[in-house]
C-alpha cells in the first residue's frame, strides 16, 4: 500500500460561508426596513418645522390673532398631509411684536412585527424676533 503524504481531507476555506452571507442579508434587510419606516416620519417633522417657520414669517401682529394663526396652521397641516401633529398640539405664544410656536409630540410606529419604535420630538420651537411685524 502506498501511503500518501500531506493533509488529505483538509481544505482551506476561502470566502464567506453560507451562514455569513445569510447574516449579511438579514442585517441589510433589517436596516433597510428601519430606514423605510423612519424616513417618512423624519420628512413629516421637517415639513412641520417648515410650516411653523412660514407661519411665523408671515405673522403680522397688528392684524393676526391667535385664532388666525391656528387656522393658518390647520390649513397648512391639511395641505401638507401632516398626520402626526395637529394645530391643537402647537402652543402659540403671542407677545407685543413677536410670535413663538412650539410643539412637543411623539410618533409611535411599527418597525418589524410586534416591535415598535417611538420618536419623541421635543425641540420644535420657532420664534420671530421682536419688532419684525408690520
Amino acid at each position: 500500500m502506498m501511503r500518501q503524504e500531506g493533509r488529505i481531507g483538509r481544505h482551506r476555506q476561502s470566502g464567506s460561508s453560507t451562514f455569513a452571507i445569510f447574516a449579511y442579508i438579514v442585517t441589510g434587510w433589517v436596516l433597510l426596513t428601519a430606514l423605510l419606516r423612519v424616513l417618512p416620519i423624519y420628512m413629516e417633522h421637517q415639513t412641520s418645522k417648515s410650516l411653523l417657520e412660514d407661519t411665523v414669517a408671515s405673522y403680522q401682529p397688528a392684524r393676526d390673532r391667535t385664532a388666525v394663526v391656528k387656522e393658518s396652521l390647520e390649513r397648512g397641516f391639511t395641505v401638507n398631509r401632516i398626520s402626526h401633529l395637529a394645530a391643537s398640539d402647537v402652543k402659540i405664544q403671542r407677545a407685543r411684536d413677536s410670535l413663538t410656536l412650539s410643539a412637543d409630540y411623539e410618533v409611535r410606529f411599527s418597525l418589524i412585527g410586534p416591535l415598535q419604535g417611538v420618536w419623541h420630538f421635543d425641540s420644535l420651537t420657532v420664534s420671530s424676533p421682536a419688532g419684525t411685524g408690520d
